[in-house]
């Protein structure tokens, strides 16, 4: 084989499987050469979840993989292959209204660097 189709190939079907699958045949076979990853996915999306728990943000959903977010409409819209959907309704209102507090960025800020 000529490595210019073959590099070609392989960039095709990366490029395919992160526009139509959102990244899930890649994270599948990561997964597969490295088991540890779902384990540090699993901590990542937890950290999310029980920081808006506890902050008393209510979890509307929360994916552990590409293919499940695909089958999600919360998140295979938004590229997405894990994540945590929590809405903030104080914020989403002082949004609205133009009128944003510091307490209300904080409260976001903490939920989402919980995953670090």
């Amino acid at each position: 084989w000529d490595l210019n189709i073959l590099f070609f190939l392989t960039l095709s079907a990366a490029l395919c499987d992160r526009v139509l699958l959102n990244g899930a045949v890649s994270e599948t076979l990561v997964k597969v050469i490295s088991p540890e990853t779902q384990r540090k996915i699993v901590y990542h999306e937890a950290g999310h979840f029980l920081c808006a728990y506890l902050l008393g943000c209510p979890i509307e959903g929360f994916v552990l993989s590409a293919w499940s977010a695909l089958k999600d409409p919360r998140f295979g819209a938004r590229g997405v292959s894990a994540g945590t959907s929590f809405f903030d309704e104080d914020l989403s209102n002082q949004i609205a209204k133009s009128q944003i507090k510091r307490s209300a960025i904080d409260r976001y800020s903490i939920i989402v660097m919980a995953g670090i």
